[in-house]
């Protein structure tokens, strides 16, 4: 029997090196705040049954789009451009 990528590449850094070990300055000792705005909301959300879940969008009218995101995370944004600036303004006041 033939093992999936995940049985196989547990170890994802075989050397040991770096994490909070190497770097102490990244770590946080209280973890994230227990009593967060964003943790309430989703405790207070998880709870509700799927009717309920439905009810709730429904009347606070979350679009479809706005429900994606919530569940998926919103998409990257990020934008990169290639400009060229062809002219140079200069205003001389007076």
């Amino acid at each position: 029997m033939s093992k999936s990528t995940r049985q196989v590449n547990k170890n994802f850094n075989p050397t040991g090196k770096g994490g909070f070990g190497d770097n102490p300055q990244n770590i946080n000792p209280g973890g994230e705040p227990k009593n967060s705005l964003k943790n309430y909301v989703a405790r207070k959300l998880a709870g509700l049954t799927d009717k309920e879940k439905d009810k709730w969008l429904k009347e606070h009218k979350i679009s479809g789009i706005d429900q994606w995101k919530m569940g998926e995370g919103n998409p990257e944004t990020n934008v990169k451009g290639d400009i060229e600036i062809t002219k140079k303004v200069i205003s001389v006041d007076e």
